[in-house]
């Protein structure tokens, strides 16, 4: 059935994807926000979003066994790259960062939302 979010751990399409809707380059230490960047781009650009209606794979969520990405992370460099990119999914998304009324520009292209479908129908669509 129709999905409404695109998972990095579980995403197969045709190798055009990836020149028509290249992963953003300028996402370092995202984690939370990613996958929702993507999605939007991918809907946006024209492609269709699908999930299977059984379990077919299984992803380890647990961090137990290795070191979460926070635990790793603290250089004020990381920190300052991790932070960009938050804004720039902001802008993306046309949302201010949530303590703040400041809007953030939208990637440009290719990173940015495509032009087959806008922004509010996926909105909606969701």
């Amino acid at each position: 059935p129709p999905s409404l979010l695109w998972t990095a751990r579980f995403a197969f399409s045709s190798g055009a994807v990836v020149s028509q809707v290249p992963y953003d380059p300028h996402l370092d230490y995202i984690f939370f926000g990613e996958e929702i960047a993507m999605s939007a781009r991918l809907w946006t650009s024209g492609w269709d979003l699908f999930n299977p209606t059984r379990v077919i794979a299984y992803h380890l969520g647990s961090r137990a066994h290795r070191h979460w990405f926070r635990e790793v992370q603290t250089s004020d460099e990381h920190l300052r790259c991790e932070r960009a990119a938050k804004l720039r999914i902001c802008g993306l998304l046309k949302h201010a960062w949530p303590a703040s009324t400041d809007r953030h520009p939208a990637p440009e292209s290719p990173f940015g939302l495509g032009k087959e479908r806008s922004l509010a129908e996926y909105e909606r669509f969701c």
